[in-house]
C-alpha cells in the first residue's frame, strides 16, 4: 500500500479486545485521521514489525505469501490430490494393474495439464480488468464451458481445420495473451475491456476446445482419453502453484510447452498407428 499510493496507510484498531486492523490509505487519509479522533472505540495504532515483503503486483498477487520461504503445507496437500486422483482416476479407467504409466492417452494428458494452466490465467488476468470477484471466476467457468459445448457441436456437425493449424492458432492466441498489457487496460470503459481482454482469454479455451473435440472423435478407447485428461489437469492444477515462484505471467509459456508436448505425442502415436497395418501386411506376406 506505501508503494501503491506514496505514503504509508493508517491502521486502525477498532476494538480493544478484538485484533481487527483496518488499512486506510489514499487522499482521504487525513480526513479519516480527523474523523476517528471523535470516534471513541477507535485509535490508530502503529506496525512496529517489519519483514522483507515483496510488494503485490498482477503477475505476482500473492498477499499472504512470503517469497522468501516455500509453502511447504500448500505443496504437502497438493501431492496428496495428485496421489488421490492418479489412483482413483487410474481405477476407474479399468487398467490400474496394468502398469503405473500403463494405458495413458499422452495427447490427452497434456490437453489436460495445460487446459488448466490456460483456466487459471484468464482467472488472474480478468481479476485484473473486474476485480478479484466470485463474479468474474462464474464469469470465467461459464465462458468455458459454453465454449467447449460450441467446439463440439461444430465438431460433430462439420469437419474444422487440420490439427496442426489449430495448433499454430492456439500458440498464437496464447501469446496475445501473454504480451497484451491487462494493467494498461483498466483505463478503457468496462465495454472496451470486456471486448479485448474477453477475446484475450477466449481464444485459447476455443482453439483447445476445438482440438480436444477433434481429438476425443477419434479416439479408439473413450475411457482412456477422458481418464487421462482428467489426470492431466490433475497436474495442471498442481503445476499452477509455481506461479508464486514465476508469476502468473509465466503460466502461459509453460502451457505453450505443454501444448507443444500434446501436439508431439499425438504425431508419434498416429505414426505408430499408421506403421501397424504395414507391419500386418508384411506378416502375411511372410
Amino acid at each position: 500500500m506505501t508503494v501503491a499510493y506514496g505514503s504509508p496507510p493508517m491502521v486502525v484498531r477498532t476494538s480493544a479486545y478484538v485484533w481487527v486492523l483496518s488499512f486506510v490509505t489514499g487522499p482521504g487519509t487525513v480526513s479519516a485521521r480527523q474523523k476517528l479522533a471523535g470516534v471513541s472505540s477507535a485509535s490508530e495504532s502503529f506496525l512496529n514489525a517489519r519483514a522483507d515483503i515483496e510488494p503485490v503486483r498482477d503477475d505476482w498477487p500473492y498477499l499472504y505469501y512470503n517469497p522468501s520461504t516455500i509453502p511447504l503445507v500448500y505443496l504437502a496437500s497438493l501431492v496428496l490430490i495428485m496421489v488421490f486422483g492418479w489412483f482413483s482416476v487410474r481405477s476407474a479407467m479399468g487398467n490400474a494393474r496394468s502398469g503405473f504409466l500403463a494405458g495413458i492417452d499422452w495427447p490427452m494428458f497434456f490437453m489436460g495439464a495445460a487446459f488448466l494452466l490456460v483456466e487459471t490465467k484468464n482467472i488472474s488476468q480478468l481479476a485484473i480488468l473486474f476485480g478479484a470477484t466470485w463474479l468474474t471466476n462464474m464469469a470465467v467457468f461459464a465462458s468455458v464451458f459454453i465454449v467447449a459445448i460450441l467446439a463440439n457441436l461444430i465438431v460433430e456437425r462439420k469437419e474444422v481445420a487440420n490439427l496442426p493449424a489449430l495448433y499454430a492458432a492456439l500458440g498464437i492466441s496464447l501469446l496475445l495473451s501473454y504480451f497484451l498489457p491487462f494493467s494498461s487496460m483498466t483505463q478503457l470503459s468496462l465495454l472496451s475491456r470486456a471486448a479485448l481482454g474477453g477475446t484475450a482469454t477466449a481464444l485459447p479455451v476455443l482453439f483447445s476446445s476445438f482440438i480436444f473435440a477433434k481429438m476425443f472423435r477419434e479416439t479408439r478407447q473413450a475411457n482412456n482419453a477422458l481418464g487421462s485428461n482428467i489426470l492431466g489437469g490433475l497436474l495442471g492444477g498442481s503445476i499452477e502453484s509455481l506461479s508464486v515462484f514465476f508469476g502468473v505471467r509465466a503460466m502461459v509459456l509453460l502451457a505453450i510447452a505443454i501444448y507443444g508436448a500434446s501436439w508431439i505425442a499425438f504425431t508419434a502415436s498416429h505414426r505408430r498407428m499408421e506403421a501397424l497395418p504395414d507391419a500386418a501386411e508384411a506378416v502375411e506376406k511372410l
